[in-house]
């Protein structure tokens, strides 16, 4: 999920392997039944505490996985609703919103690299 506000995106430190200890953007699997966007706000709300509603569908990648096998990254642009509510849970270790510039330093998963670039060449940071 990409998260902006204003000139930043919404980072989460993962609390649980793989991958525990590295920033990534929130997210997770879509339930069976569930559709993209309906998993895209059940998961924001399981990572964060926060409430919002999708924006855009910004694209799709995929990659195999050595634990998960062959994986579609469906990247998708959120609203948040209230982000002073911000609160690290299920997945989460912290939160934080990090700048751009920032962002690709601590983001360490290359499909996450993907969608933030596509993020920011499709919609280049308008505040929403």
């Amino acid at each position: 999920l990409i998260c902006p506000r204003e000139a930043e995106i919404l980072l989460v430190k993962r609390a649980k392997e793989p991958g525990k200890g590295l920033w990534g953007l929130p997210g997770g699997f879509i339930e069976l039944k569930e559709s993209p966007e309906i998993a895209a706000v059940r998961e924001l709300k399981e990572e964060t505490q926060l409430d919002g509603h999708v924006v855009d569908i910004l694209g799709t990648c995929s990659q195999f996985n050595t634990i998960y096998g062959d994986i579609l990254l469906i990247g998708i642009q959120m609203m948040i609703n209230d982000p002073t509510k911000l609160q690290a849970g299920d997945d989460a270790a912290a939160l934080r919103f990090v700048a751009l510039s920032l962002t690709l330093a601590l983001v360490t998963l290359s499909l996450h690299h993907f969608l933030i670039r596509r993020r920011a060449l499709r919609h280049p940071w308008v505040t929403y």
